[in-house]
């Protein structure tokens, strides 16, 4: 319906850029407008979301490293692991969720399927891959992550 669309529109936002800047801005309330499916999207009042869809975000161990980190700073948690929720009762505590798609490996930058993984054990997410590909040629990942 028309009133679902607006609703839909109106929680989507699309963003570009530097990651660590873009965490800053969500940690202070501060994000400029961005882009959005609807005509203004404004981001939760505590920066943490539902669901983070990325891709190729991990072409170097620097970019790795700054995804895995707007991941676990912008997520949110499962009720467990929120202090403020200490004891209620948990129902569905699966927290946030995130979707990343990146290359097995970006030739000459370094980034990539491994580097990404590492620095996601790092910084304990969890993380369930999904290689496409077949065993001699796996080209693109998805991965789903949770904090």
């Amino acid at each position: 319906t028309a009133q679902d669309s607006e609703k839909l529109t109106s929680s989507v936002g699309m963003v570009s850029g530097d990651w660590l800047q873009l965490s800053n801005h969500l940690s202070n309330n501060t994000l400029p407008q961005i882009s959005s499916l609807g005509d203004q999207y404004k981001p939760p009042q505590d920066g943490k979301f539902d669901v983070i869809l990325m891709a190729e975000t991990t072409y170097t161990t620097l970019a790795a490293r700054q995804t895995a980190f707007l991941i676990l700073h912008h997520l949110k948690l499962p009720l467990s692991r929120s202090l403020e929720h200490k004891n209620i009762d948990k129902g569905d505590d699966s927290g946030g969720v995130a979707f990343v798609a990146s290359k097995r490996y970006y030739f000459g930058v370094g980034g990539g399927v491994d580097v990404f993984r590492e620095e996601c054990q790092a910084l304990k997410l969890v993380v369930d891959d999904d290689t496409h590909g077949d065993d001699e040629n796996k080209r693109t990942s998805w991965w789903k992550l949770q904090v």
